[in-house]
């Protein structure tokens, strides 16, 4: 496997592509979010992928500290919000929600997932508002799990989790968690107070729910029309938000209107398309 480039790397790409390619550099996540957000880029700007939130942030600390002034950051938000957290420089700019997962599923793309899929006769039939509460309700607990492990330092294993096994209690869900991160069951009461106590916070659970955990469960509803296993049943749901994801749906957030201020500060460098532009698929 190829070694995944660095917050240099991405710097000196960025540096790069300039020379032949003037204009505002975005720098992303991944290449998955290259897919979404590029479907609303002005075309005479650029997408430049890093590996992860941590890079893309470090490729653009590294240009700025350079005075490179034409490069902007899109990240997720992940837990910025309810931890106080705020991002490190103007040029970065965060997700409505937890993860672009998470604005897609808020949206009314997920009407348009679903509309395809209750036309399979052995999709089960049910409203995208109850669709959508069930869900959060479910994701919830973990993504409280989730924000236990990041303050304790637990570095549980979230990946290729069973999504029939996340539908449990709490106390049931953290021990398997930690069974699945080989971790000591040792310290389950604790952690099973912990998790329940940020799930008693209140926290809005557009910011506490992972995207992923929630189309993990959508894919598991949704076996019937999607084949595969539970990872690519959720990469399955995945896409298909990002394709029925538009610039009408995104111009409504935040995020967008946090980049139109910056186009504001810059006259002459959109980094969007205008409202009215068609957009690809991703």
């Amino acid at each position: 496997m190829p070694d995944q480039p660095s917050a240099c790397d991405v710097a000196n790409d960025v540096r790069l592509t300039a020379q032949v390619a003037p204009g505002v550099q975005i720098i992303v996540e991944g290449s998955t979010d290259e897919l979404l957000w590029g479907k609303f880029v002005d075309s005479r700007q650029r997408l430049a992928v890093a590996c992860n939130k941590e890079d893309a942030l470090g490729a653009l600390a590294i240009l700025e500290a350079a005075d490179f002034r034409w490069a902007v950051a899109i990240v997720d938000a992940d837990f910025m919000r309810i931890e106080g957290g705020a991002l490190p420089s103007r040029n970065a700019f965060a997700t409505d929600t937890h993860d672009a997962e998470m604005m897609m599923l808020r949206s009314a793309a997920l009407e348009r997932v679903l509309a395809e899929h209750h036309a399979c006769a052995q999709s089960p039939q049910r409203l995208p508002v109850q669709r959508r509460e069930r869900l959060l309700a479910i994701a919830e607990p973990l993504g409280a799990l989730r924000l236990v492990s990041l303050r304790c330092g637990l570095a549980l294993k979230f990946e290729d989790l069973d999504p029939g096994k996340i539908r449990r209690a709490l106390r049931a869900l953290v021990q398997y968690v930690l069974q699945h991160s080989g971790v000591s069951l040792t310290i389950l009461e604790q952690v099973a107070v912990a998790t329940d106590e940020v799930l008693s916070a209140g926290h809005d659970p557009w910011e506490l729910c992972c995207g992923h955990d929630v189309t993990l469960l959508l894919g598991h509803d949704l076996k019937g029309s999607l084949k595969g296993s539970d990872e690519d049943r959720a990469r399955a749901v995945e896409r298909e938000l990002r394709l029925a994801y538009d610039l009408a749906m995104f111009s409504v957030t935040g995020l967008c209107a946090a980049l139109r201020w910056w186009e504001a500060e810059h006259p002459g460098y959109p980094l969007l398309r205008a409202a009215d532009s068609s957009v690809g698929s991703g």
